[in-house]
C-alpha cells in the first residue's frame, strides 16, 4: 500500500531513500523499518568511533557528521511516521522538525566546503589558523604546532640558501 505525503508528513520517501540497501527490504514504510536504520546507523557510528578507519581527522571528521546526518534523518522520520506533534500544533511542530532534518542533512555538505576551503588555505596559515581558534583536540594542536614548526624550518632553510647564492654570486661577480 502506497503512503501520500499528507498520511505520514513530509518525509513519506525520505526514509525509504536514505535507508539503502541494507534496510530497504524491512517492513517497507513500517515504523520497523525506521526502528532498524536507526540501530544500523546507530551500530556504524560506534564501529567508526572504535575503529577509526581513516587516517586524516577531516575524513574522519567528515565520515562521522555524514553518519551523524543518516541517523538524525532516520530519527525525523521516525517522529513523522508516528506523528509526535499535538493536534493543535502539528503544522509548527512539522516544520521545525522538517528544517531540523533538512540542516542535518545538509551537515556533511557544509562540512566538505568548510574543510575543502581550510584546504585551500596555504600549510602555514592552516597551521596559524588552527592554533588561534584554540581547537579543543590537543592531536590538533600538537599537530598544527608541527606544521608551523615545520614551515617555518623550511622557510629559514630557503632563506638560508638564497643568501648563500647571493653571496656566491657577489663574490663571482667581484672575482671576474
Amino acid at each position: 500500500m502506497a503512503t501520500t505525503a499528507t498520511e505520514t508528513g513530509s518525509f513519506a520517501g525520505a526514509g525509504a531513500a536514505a535507508v539503502g540497501p541494507l534496510t530497504a527490504y524491512v517492513a517497507p514504510g513500517s515504523i520497523l523499518q525506521f526502528v532498524f536504520q536507526i540501530s544500523v546507523s546507530a551500530l556504524f557510528l560506534i564501529l567508526l568511533y572504535a575503529v577509526s578507519p581513516y587516517s586524516a581527522s577531516a575524513n574522519h571528521l567528515l565520515a562521522v557528521v555524514a553518519q551523524w546526518s543518516t541517523l538524525v534523518v532516520a530519527f525525523g522520520g521516525l517522529l513523522t511516521k508516528i506523528n509526535v506533534a499535538p493536534s493543535g500544533e502539528e503544522a509548527y511542530s512539522q516544520q521545525v522538525l522538517d528544517g531540523f532534518v533538512v540542516a542535518s542533512a545538509l551537515a556533511p555538505l557544509v562540512v566538505a566546503v568548510v574543510q575543502t576551503v581550510v584546504d585551500l588555505a596555504t600549510d602555514h596559515s592552516r597551521a596559524i589558523i588552527v592554533s588561534h581558534l584554540g581547537c579543543c583536540c590537543p592531536r590538533a594542536r600538537r599537530r598544527a604546532a608541527a606544521e608551523l614548526a615545520e614551515y617555518d624550518a623550511l622557510r629559514d632553510a630557503v632563506i638560508a640558501d638564497r643568501r648563500a647564492r647571493a653571496k656566491n654570486d657577489a663574490v663571482g661577480a667581484v672575482a671576474a
